[in-house]
């Protein structure tokens, strides 16, 4: 007889098990999706991240002009000659805020940055350029012992690159590549320059 109360018993409670899961089985539509509650509070700001590396220098808005052969008419017979190059480039904006270069060669392809002063035993000569108009480069020669010119160091040819807004006077421009310290080599490395 407790057997079968025991049997009765478990049967029963599997019934009722059996009951509850077929009670709670889904059937029917979704209802409605309800209104979406108040937005919480804005959170703290977490820390600034550190800068990232800087990214390689374009080369869209550089400027450089072929090489332009030299206009000294050799032998010179004064200590001091200049001569212009029409440099349509050189805006008042890039005098006031560019980096204009200048760079000589020699007959061996040597390329000095101006102003420079170049010695040897029998002469010390001194370049130089300026750009006191838009429009315009000088590029002049001294022999600064006051002795006249002869035979000049930089006899071939004359170049210039206008890196516009290159000078940076504030914020984070300001520690950027001091492109006057660069050597041609490395500027027109630097710039995809070609000869």
């Amino acid at each position: 007889m407790r057997t079968r109360m025991k049997i009765a018993k478990r049967l029963f409670s599997v019934l009722f098990i059996a009951c509850l899961i077929t009670a709670c089985s889904k059937d029917g539509n979704d209802g409605a999706i309800g209104p979406q509650g108040p937005q919480g509070e804005q959170g703290p700001a977490g820390p600034q991240g550190s800068d990232g590396a800087d990214g390689e220098t374009g080369t869209a808005n550089v400027i450089f002009s072929p090489w332009i052969t030299s206009g000294f008419n050799e032998p010179i017979a004064t200590e001091n000659a200049n001569f212009s190059i029409d440099a349509p480039e050189i805006t008042q904006e890039v005098i006031d805020s560019g980096a204009i270069l200048v760079y000589g060669r020699d007959s061996d392809g040597q390329v000095f940055a101006l102003p420079v002063t170049l010695h040897n035993t029998s002469t010390d000569e001194s370049y130089h350029f300026t750009f006191d108009d838009p429009g315009s480069l000088e590029i002049s020669v001294s022999e600064i012992n006051g002795d006249d010119l002869d035979n000049l160091f930089i006899d071939d040819a004359f170049r210039y690159v206008i890196i516009p807004g290159g000078n940076p006077t504030s914020g984070k421009a300001a520690s950027s590549i001091n492109y006057y310290k660069m050597t041609y080599e490395e500027l027109a490395a630097h710039f995809g320059i070609q000869d």
